[in-house]
């Protein structure tokens, strides 16, 4: 059973936020559990120079952090159409009444569109507004798509100390660790070394706080890894509206 909690955790979860089949279901996906821990030749082989996140800043960045306009041609007739690309404007409202066209609508804008990729988890989804509403198969369906309870926390410090005493940085913990699962990382511009913690519901009912998790991580962090306290920043990956409490879903039957 250890080594199932352990595996489940290193994925995405606790076992008691999940089902046993969903749980075999993404090994088997992973292509074996040890390829889920693995540095050499699994999933924990290597990182994006930079960060992933760098995608998305790259894209804003192509966009100006504006809405961009640009022209098309379509068709042999020489047509014309027009493409408007929003940025920071999250929709609240989808309104498909019309046989036309689809409305969409934010804060601050309204536009059409002839339809509409909704690419949040699909329990967020019940955040938004949709005219007509969903079916009730459909309400049901989203309700049923769970995100286990995740935290995921950046502790950055000046020097790799871990390495000094022939540690990695990687640790898997029990149910007393404030951090159950830890890698280490870097920072986006590679000067800083990090220390990634996963907390899991048990380690976030305990340090309820933002405040008390990040001691709590500090003082863990020296204990295993033996210093550590000179945490120069910490980060912690929120709750976040149209995010949730996790990177992976799974149905709940």
């Amino acid at each position: 059973m250890s080594i199932l909690r352990y595996g489940a955790r290193g994925a995405y979860t606790d076992l008691s936020e999940t089902s046993l089949l969903a749980f075999l279901w993404y090994v088997k996906q992973s292509g074996g559990i040890r390829r889920i821990f693995e540095t050499k030749d699994g999933a924990q082989d290597c990182n994006v120079q930079g960060g992933t996140g760098q995608i998305s800043q790259l894209i804003a960045k192509e966009l100006n952090q504006s809405t961009t306009t640009t022209t098309t041609t379509t068709g042999g007739g020489g047509e014309k159409s027009t493409m408007i690309v929003y940025t920071s404007c999250p929709v609240e409202v989808i309104d498909t009444s019309s046989s036309r066209v689809i409305k969409l609508r934010g804060l601050s804008f309204s536009i059409e569109a002839s339809y509409v990729i909704v690419a949040i988890p699909p329990l967020q989804q019940l955040r938004l507004q949709f005219t007509p509403p969903l079916e009730q198969d459909r309400i049901q369906s989203l309700q049923r798509f769970v995100l286990g309870y995740l935290q995921k926390t950046f502790s950055y410090y000046n020097t790799p100390f871990w390495r000094d005493h022939g540690l990695t940085g990687q640790s898997i913990g029990d149910g007393d660790s404030v951090a159950q699962i830890t890698y280490e990382s870097i920072n986006g511009d590679g000067t800083r070394p990090c220390i990634v913690g996963f907390l899991f519901s048990e380690g976030m009912e305990k340090f309820p706080t933002r405040d008390e998790r990040q001691s709590a991580l500090a003082q863990y962090y020296a204990k295993i890894f033996g210093h550590g306290m000179d945490v120069q920043k910490r980060n912690l990956w929120s709750i976040r509206k149209n995010v949730g409490q996790n990177n992976l879903g799974w149905v709940d039957a």
